[in-house]
């Protein structure tokens, strides 16, 4: 889902900020004096909420948007027919819109006006047969899921769960691929960083970077291209940020404290990310094997909120042989917005002089081990 001007180019600024309008006009019909709520980024990239009554089953939105994005529609009621479609959520576009409700799905009205969101729609209709497996699976482990916490000790249950989440990440990766294809094949269009932004965590922090560097500069610079860009911070080829954060004794850990004697491996976690513990006893195996040669791991948490549940997390997994620092989560300290963390786990190796030279997003533990087996040697 960016002052001394002549006469021309105050003319010129005129017309580019007259062109960045949206009107949107609406019909849905059962809803009388209901209000919606249209959530989007305006032309200054600031987020966005108005408000509209629905009136004769019509309703109108306008405002000023610097580029095609994505934008939520919302009743402010949840609707009768269906408790939990009352979101939309679509591409708006700086020229005139009709969004048309031709039946009681809130969730799938004609959308015309749009050609981000007809090319889009052409896209979700190629990966509407592997969504909808995705659906039906999820929705099987899930039920797994509830089982395993009457019974924990159920093998069988716990084989069976394991096999859903597979086929999850295998339709997925369908799906990613078909948004990689879109991607190589349209650089110019702004689905390409939406794309990409939201697959990059899957994906080889080199293809990420190449793809990126493919896009235009107005591509680049896009919401979703900034957004792509603020999470490259944390990618190989960086330098990496320096940031103190109190461990679990109370005291002051200064990052930079290790840059020149030690490589330092990043592990972004949380009390609460189960793939995050899975991975606790292969980073005690990494720490066994390469703490003699100088590498150093860093525990970074979000539980900033849970105190509690961090220290016995830590204690449980005896993972108090690292350094344990909370990340300052959601707040202006926030040690993940220096290096680009979105979803968790997140580990990032650094090397001597301060560089970022790996990173590795969720449990891929073969790709970890390859690159310390390359760095020290076995």
């Amino acid at each position: 889902m960016k002052r001394n001007f002549t006469i021309i180019f105050c003319f010129c600024f005129t017309v580019a900020q007259s062109q960045s309008k949206f009107h949107l006009i609406g019909e849905i019909s059962g809803f009388e004096n209901k209000h919606l709520k249209l959530s989007y980024k305006n032309a200054e990239s600031k987020y966005l909420t108005d408000s509209a009554r629905i009136m004769d089953g019509k309703f109108e939105f306008s405002g000023s948007i610097k580029e095609p994005t994505v934008a939520v529609l919302q009743l402010d009621v949840l609707n009768p027919h269906n408790q939990e479609s009352n979101s939309l959520t679509f591409w708006l576009e700086p020229v005139s819109m009709n969004i048309t409700y031709n039946n009681s799905d809130f969730f799938s009205p004609t959308i015309a006006g749009s050609r981000t969101q007809n090319k889009f729609d052409s896209l979700e209709t190629v990966k509407k047969d592997i969504s909808a497996t995705v659906s039906r699976i999820h929705r099987e482990y899930m039920s797994i899921l509830d089982s395993l916490e009457i019974d924990t000790g159920d093998i069988r249950l716990k084989d069976a769960a394991n096999k859903k989440r597979d086929w999850i990440l295998y339709y997925n990766d369908q799906m990613a691929e078909i948004d990689l294809r879109y991607i190589k094949e349209h650089p110019n269009s702004y689905i390409s960083p939406y794309f990409l932004f939201y697959d990059m965590a899957g994906m080889d922090p080199d293809s990420v970077v190449s793809l990126f560097q493919t896009f235009p500069n107005n591509i680049k610079n896009s919401d979703y291209g900034i957004s792509i860009q603020e999470q490259l911070v944390g990618y190989p080829g960086r330098v990496a940020q320096d940031f103190n954060a109190q461990d679990l004794q109370g005291n002051t850990f200064h990052l930079y404290s290790l840059k020149g004697t030690y490589y330092i491996l990043l592990d972004f976690w949380a009390s609460w990310c189960v793939p995050c513990r899975a991975s606790s006893p292969h980073l005690l195996e990494i720490n066994k094997k390469y703490y003699s040669r100088g590498l150093r791991i860093v525990g970074i948490s979000q539980d900033d909120r849970a105190i509690k549940e961090w220290k016995q997390a830590v204690f449980d997994d005896k993972t108090d042989v690292f350094v344990q620092v909370l990340q300052g989560h959601l707040t202006p300290q926030d040690i993940g917005k220096k290096y680009g963390i979105m979803p968790i786990p997140v580990k990032i190796l650094i090397d001597k002089t301060g560089k970022i030279i790996a990173r590795q997003t969720g449990n891929n533990d073969s790709y970890l081990d390859h690159i310390l087996s390359e760095l020290f040697g076995f």
